[in-house]
C-alpha cells in the first residue's frame, strides 16, 4: 500500500502489466501479492492459460548450439540444422532441397538457399498441431515426407509458428486441443487455399481421442470432414500414481481403496497441490528468488517459464517444483468438502476425471489454470508436474495418456507409472460419456454428467480428420496437374511403438530446456524408415518432377538428325529433278506432262523438303 491507501505492483510487474496491455507480453499471468495485507491478501489477474513454448535458443558464437547447427548473426539465435531438409542433412545429397511454402518467402536465408520453388504448383497443404507432442510430431512427419518427397508445400497451424523448418527451431502450442473452426475456414476456402484465409486454417488434424466421438459424428454429417481413418496409434487414458506411492499404501490402486467419504481425509493430506515457479517466487521464497535455494537456482526469466511447474534438466532442475497444502487440502476447515489434488487435462481433451471422481465418490479435484472452473492443465503441463514430483518426491496423481514419453523415462524407478483401477468400461458406459461442450461447462452440474458414464476410460484407435471437399478438389485436377498430397495424408498413419521410439529418443536426445532434441529424434526416425514410409505413402507414379524438356534434346534428337538427313536429301532430289525438267523440256514426255504441271508439283516437294529441315533445325 501507498500513503493514499492503493496497493501497488512492484516495479517489474508494473512493467509486465504493460507489456501485457500493450500486446507484448502474450498468454502471461500477472501476480500482486503482499504479506503484510489484510483486506486484500492476494490478487490473481489471468490473462490467458495457454502459452506458447518457445525452443529458440540465444548464441554469440556457433560454440553456444547444438551439433550441426550454427549461430545466426542477424537473428542471435541458433540455426535449425534440417532447415533445407531431414533426409537431405541425414542421407546427402541424394534428396533434393525441400519444397518451399508460403513460410518461407524467396527461401533466402542467412545460410544460403533454404528451399526450391513449387515447380509443379502443388496447392499448399496446412497441417493442425494442436497442443501436446504427438500430434505435433506426427505433423512434422507428415510435413517431411510431403516436402522432400513429393514435393508439395506444407505449412504447421499454431497460432505463432511450429514448422520442422523454422530457422531458429521455434515450437508453438496451439491454444486450442480440437480447432474444428480451422478446419471449417480450409473446407470453405476457394481450393481449399490456406494461405489467403485470416484467422486459423488447416486441412488435417492429426490426432483425436474418444472424448471427440459426438463432436467427428457432427462433422462428418455436416461435411466438415470426410468418414474419420485411424493415424494408427491405439492408446487410452487412466488414472495413474507413482510406484513409490503404491507400495506405501497399495490400497490407493483402486477405486475400492480411494472412493467414500472415509478416505476424504487421507486423500487430502497426501497429495497436495503444486505451484508455478512464479507463485513459489512470489510466495514462498524469502527474496522472490533473487538468491538461489534447493527449489529454484534463479527467478525465472520469461512467461514461459513463470507457468512453468518444473524447468530444466532432470538431474539438476533449474527449478524443482513445489508442492503445499492450500485450503483445499485442509479437512479440519473443510471437513466434508476438502480433497487431495489430481492432475487433470484442460475440457477440450477426453478427459472424465470429473465425471469419474464425482460418481465414484472419490475426494479428489484438479486446481489447474483452466478459466471456466474445471481446474485443468495444459498437455506440456502435466509431463512437468510429474518431473516435479519425481524432483521433490512428492505424492501425485494423474490424469495422463499410457504412451506418453515420461512412462519410459521412469520406468524401473520410484517413479515408476502405477496405473489406478477404475471400473471396466462398458458400451452403457460410453454412450453416457459428459460431451466436451458439458465438460467446458461454467455449470459444475453440467461437468459432473450422468454416473453411468464414470467408468474407465476405453482403449481406442486414434483418429485423424481430412476437411471434407480435399479430395473433391483434388480430383478435380487432371492427372497430370493432381498432387499427391490428398492420397498421402489417408495413407499416414504411426504405430503406438514408432511413436514410443520417438519419444525415447527425444528424451535421451533432450540436450536443452526447449525442445530442440524433439527435431533431432522426429527426423532420424524418418530417415530410419524412409523406404518402409515411401511403399506405404507415395502413390504410383509418384515423386514427380517438372522437367523442361524441347524436341532437339533428349531421347527424340536422333529423330532431329533423321529429319535432317532425309529433308536435306528429298531437297537435293527435287532440285535435281527441277534440272532435267528444265534441261529436257523439249522432249515429247516432259511436253506431254505439261512442264508447268511438273514444276508446280516440284515446287511443293521442295516446300516439304525445306520445312523438314526448318523444322529439324534447333532454334538459335
Amino acid at each position: 500500500h501507498n500513503s493514499s491507501g492503493t496497493y501497488q505492483l512492484p516495479a517489474t510487474r508494473q512493467l509486465q502489466a504493460r507489456l501485457c496491455r500493450n500486446g507484448q507480453l502474450p498468454a502471461h499471468r500477472i501476480f500482486a501479492s503482499s504479506n503484510n495485507m489484510t483486506r486484500l491478501t492476494n490478487i490473481r489477474i489471468w490473462f490467458l492459460f495457454s502459452v506458447a513454448v518457445n525452443a529458440q535458443i540465444p548464441c554469440q558464437d556457433d560454440s553456444s548450439c547444438p551439433a550441426n547447427s550454427t549461430c545466426l548473426k542477424n537473428e542471435g539465435q541458433c540455426s535449425n540444422p534440417f532447415e533445407r531438409g531431414c533426409l537431405r542433412t541425414i542421407l546427402g545429397e541424394k534428396y533434393v532441397i525441400r519444397t518451399c511454402s508460403s513460410d518461407d518467402g524467396d527461401g533466402e536465408s542467412e545460410l544460403g538457399l533454404s528451399c526450391r520453388p513449387n515447380a509443379l504448383d502443388y496447392p499448399e497443404i496446412r497441417l493442425l498441431s494442436q497442443n501436446w507432442e504427438e500430434p505435433m510430431f506426427f505433423a512434422w512427419i507428415l510435413q517431411i515426407m510431403l516436402s522432400e518427397v513429393a514435393n508439395v508445400p506444407v505449412t504447421i497451424e499454431t497460432d505463432d509458428k511450429a514448422s520442422f523448418y523454422d530457422r531458429t527451431m521455434h515450437w508453438d502450442y496451439a491454444k486450442r486441443s480440437y480447432d474444428y473452426d480451422a478446419l471449417r475456414a480450409a473446407n470453405e476456402a476457394p481450393q481449399n487455399d490456406c494461405r489467403g484465409v485470416e484467422g486459423p486454417c488447416a486441412h488435417v488434424m492429426s490426432e483425436v481421442w474418444s472424448g471427440q466421438r459426438q463432436a467427428w459424428r457432427d462433422a462428418v454429417e455436416e461435411e466438415l470432414i470426410e468418414p474419420v481413418g485411424t493415424n494408427g496409434r491405439i492408446a487410452a487414458y487412466n488414472w495413474y500414481i507413482p510406484k513409490f506411492v503404491a507400495d506405501e499404501d497399495p490400497t490407493l490402486v483402486s477405486y475400492y481403496g480411494l472412493s467414500g467419504e472415509k478416505n476424504r481425509r487421507r486423500l487430502a493430506q497426501r497429495f497436495k497441490r503444486p505451484i508455478n515457479w512464479m507463485q513459489y517466487c512470489q510466495d514462498i521464497s524469502s527474496d522472490q528468488c533473487q538468491t538461489q535455494d534447493e527449489t529454484a537456482l534463479r527467478a525465472p526469466q520469461d512467461a514461459v517459464e513463470e507457468a512453468s511447474y518444473f524447468w530444466g534438466n532432470s538431474d539438476h532442475p533449474t527449478f524443482r517444483g513445489y508442492f503445499k497444502a492450500t485450503g483445499e487440502n485442509d479437512c479440519d476447515a473443510n471437513p466434508t468438502n476438502c480433497t487431495g489434488h489430481i492432475v487433470n487435462y484442460e475440457c477440450e481433451q477426453s478427459t472424465f476425471v470429473v465425471q469419474q471422481a464425482h460418481w465414484l465418490n472419490i475426494s479428489v479435484t484438479s486446481s489447474g489454470p483452466e478459466a471456466n472452473g474445471a481446474g485443468g492443465y495444459g498437455s506440456h503441463f502435466v509431463g512437468q508436474l510429474w518431473q516435479a514430483a519425481n524432483a521433490t518426491n512428492s505424492s501425485v496423481m494423474v490424469y495422463f495418456a499410457d504412451t506418453n514419453p515420461f512412462q519410459l523415462k521412469f520406468k524401473g524407478t520410484p517413479f515408476e507409472f502405477q496405473r489406478v483401477l477404475l471400473p471396466d468400461p462398458t458400451a452403457e458406459c460410453l454412450n453416457n460419456r459428459v460431451s466436451q461442450a458439458d465438460r467446458c461447462s461454467p455449470d459444475p452440474m453440467d461437468r459432473v454428467g450422468s454416473p453411468m458414464g464414470s467408468c474407465n476410460a476405453e482403449v481406442l484407435s486414434l483418429k485423424k480428420y481430412v476437411v471434407g471437399s480435399l479430395r473433391e478438389n483434388t480430383f478435380l485436377q487432371t492427372d497430370a496437374n493432381r498432387s499427391p498430397a490428398y492420397d498421402m495424408i489417408r495413407a499416414m498413419e504411426i504405430s503406438t511403438l514408432d511413436m514410443l521410439s520417438i519419444m525415447e529418443r527425444w528424451q535421451q536426445e533432450q540436450s536443452d530446456e526447449r525442445y530442440y532434441g524433439s527435431r533431432e529424434a522426429v527426423c532420424h526416425w524418418v530417415a530410419n524408415n524412409i523406404d518402409d514410409l515411401k511403399s506405404k505413402m507415395v502413390p504410383p507414379t509418384y515423386p514427380r518432377n517438372l522437367q523442361v524438356q524441347t524436341f532437339y534434346d533428349g531421347p527424340q534428337a536422333a529423330l532431329v538428325y533423321v529429319a535432317l538427313v532425309l529433308g536435306g536429301t528429298a531437297l537435293l532430289a527435287v532440285l535435281t529433278c527441277f534440272g532435267l525438267t528444265w534441261v529436257w523440256k523439249k522432249r515429247k514426255v516432259i511436253v506431254y506432262a505439261q512442264p508447268e504441271f511438273l514444276s508446280l508439283i516440284l515446287t511443293g516437294l521442295s516446300m516439304v523438303a525445306i520445312s523438314a529441315i526448318l523444322h529439324a533445325t534447333p532454334p538459335s
